[in-house]
């Protein structure tokens, strides 16, 4: 997720400015589209709960936590990639998801959703899924997954006598299939 590593406040190896990140993210945008790919959803990245990352980093260090210990990254410091996604998605027209905002507007969101301060844990997952697949339906009705079709049948209608009589792909044409 564009905007997680590059805002590492501590770390020169990681760390990317806002305004160039911004510039970075631009230029994925314009190869995907310069490759025909039209179906982009910029995606903000989530907020830090910086006791989680001092807890987290100090477990992983084996190191005990002093009254200056610090976070690498925080949650001031994120808002501004954050923003960054948003006025990008602004300026070409493109759906975002502001994950950084609307996490923090959920009871709890900083042990319910994320596991170290930073990652998600399965219920962050699923509040990702339950954001994207909204603004999928909205911004490209064609991805909807009701109306997508499927390669391969369902399991349950596999010929076990001859399964890859059931698996060909409408991808590859039977004079191009070995079997």
């Amino acid at each position: 997720m564009p905007g997680v590593s590059e805002q590492e406040c501590c770390s020169a190896r990681q760390h990317v400015p806002v305004p160039e990140f911004k510039r970075n993210l631009q230029s994925m945008v314009e190869h995907l589209r310069d490759a025909n790919i039209d179906s982009i959803i910029l995606i903000a990245p989530p907020p830090v709960f910086e006791e989680g990352r001092i807890q987290h980093n100090c477990q992983r260090s084996g190191t005990a936590r002093t009254e200056t210990t610090l976070p690498e990254r925080t949650n001031d410091y994120t808002s501004g990639y954050a923003a960054a996604v948003v006025e990008l998605g602004e300026e070409l027209q493109l759906p975002v998801i502001d994950l950084w905002t609307s996490m923090q507007a959920q009871l709890d969101w900083h042990t319910q959703l994320l596991c170290d301060g930073l990652h998600f844990t399965p219920a962050g997952n699923r509040f990702v899924y339950q954001q994207l697949q909204p603004a999928i339906n909205k911004a490209y009705p064609k991805l909807r997954t009701d109306k997508m079709s499927f390669d391969f049948p369902d399991h349950s209608d596999i010929d076990l006598e001859n399964p890859a009589a059931n698996c060909r792909s409408s991808i590859v044409p039977a004079e191009h299939d070995p079997v």
